[in-house]
């Protein structure tokens, strides 16, 4: 998903930035920007350093989500996606950004590799907590 931002003066004008980022870098990069500082323990990261050129490397080694009972994890050009019944999807992001082509089947190992990591964020993870007023479950992450 394309994301946009700017900052005369801070950020160079045209950069195109190719690397994963997450909407939760957003907070501790304007708190940064800003003067202010963030709660402790935040998902994000500040991004200027790497929007400046100052820091080569990816913000992310990896990025994680868990959402409606799905998982996911993205790392390097690799997606996997797990259903709430804990079922893998794998794509390849560089040879199939329309997430068509499913190689799960092909790839086991990174399967494996991937299903181990979002595990273990996953572990790391509070427990849901249910809306005021809400009667509906919501629906554990995979193989919770």
């Amino acid at each position: 998903m394309p994301f946009l931002a700017a900052y005369p003066g801070v950020f160079p004008a045209g950069l195109s930035y190719d690397h994963p980022v997450s909407t939760l870098d957003i907070l501790p990069t304007v708190a940064a920007l800003t003067g202010a500082k963030p709660p402790a323990q935040l998902d994000g990261v500040n991004l200027t350093p790497f929007l400046i050129g100052r820091q080569k490397t990816p913000p992310h080694a990896a990025l994680f989500f868990s959402i409606g009972g799905f998982g996911a994890v993205r790392q390097d050009q690799w997606k996997l996606v797990l259903a709430p019944d804990g079922t893998p999807a794998l794509f390849d992001l560089v040879r199939d950004f329309e997430e068509k082509r499913d190689l799960a089947s092909t790839e086991p190992d990174r399967v494996k590799e991937l299903t181990a990591k979002w595990k273990s964020w996953r572990a790391q993870m509070p427990a849901p907590v249910q809306p005021a007023g809400k009667t509906k479950q919501t629906p554990r992450a995979p193989s919770e």
